[in-house]
């Protein structure tokens, strides 16, 4: 028999536990910056790029009712450069899956956006 009682959240769900990673993300690169003597010319465009994905998903109509800065975004402990590459190649991933599986065009095109530049800090983190 199979078991369907497992059930898949939602998309307006994924799109906001998306949202707070990329503040995460975001707030885990402002903190190696700091931690960093030459902190924009180390991490300046990584900082840039993070926070357009944020603002990119921030965009989707149905993140509408989500507060601005989510809870639970404290930047991510023990992160290293490699870390955040491995991060930001699941995160692009999921970006574009879901961007498959919610219905409305603006939030595929929030999607969409915020997996653009989230592959270009990816790269920039290569």
């Amino acid at each position: 028999m199979i078991d369907n009682t497992t059930s898949k959240p939602e998309p307006a769900q994924v799109l906001a536990d998306t949202y707070r990673r990329l503040v995460q993300l975001e707030r885990t690169i402002g903190a190696l910056a700091d931690a960093t003597e030459d902190a924009f010319i180390s991490w300046g465009f990584q900082q840039a790029d993070a926070a357009d994905a944020r603002d990119a998903l921030r965009t989707a109509p149905s993140l509408a009712d989500t507060a601005p800065l989510p809870p639970n975004t404290e930047p991510l402990p023990d992160a290293t450069v490699e870390s955040l590459a491995e991060l930001t190649t699941g995160l692009r991933r999921e970006l574009i899956t879901l961007s498959e599986q919610v219905s409305d065009p603006l939030d595929q095109h929030a999607c969409l956006t915020a997996a653009l530049f989230v592959g270009h800090l990816n790269e920039s983190l290569r």
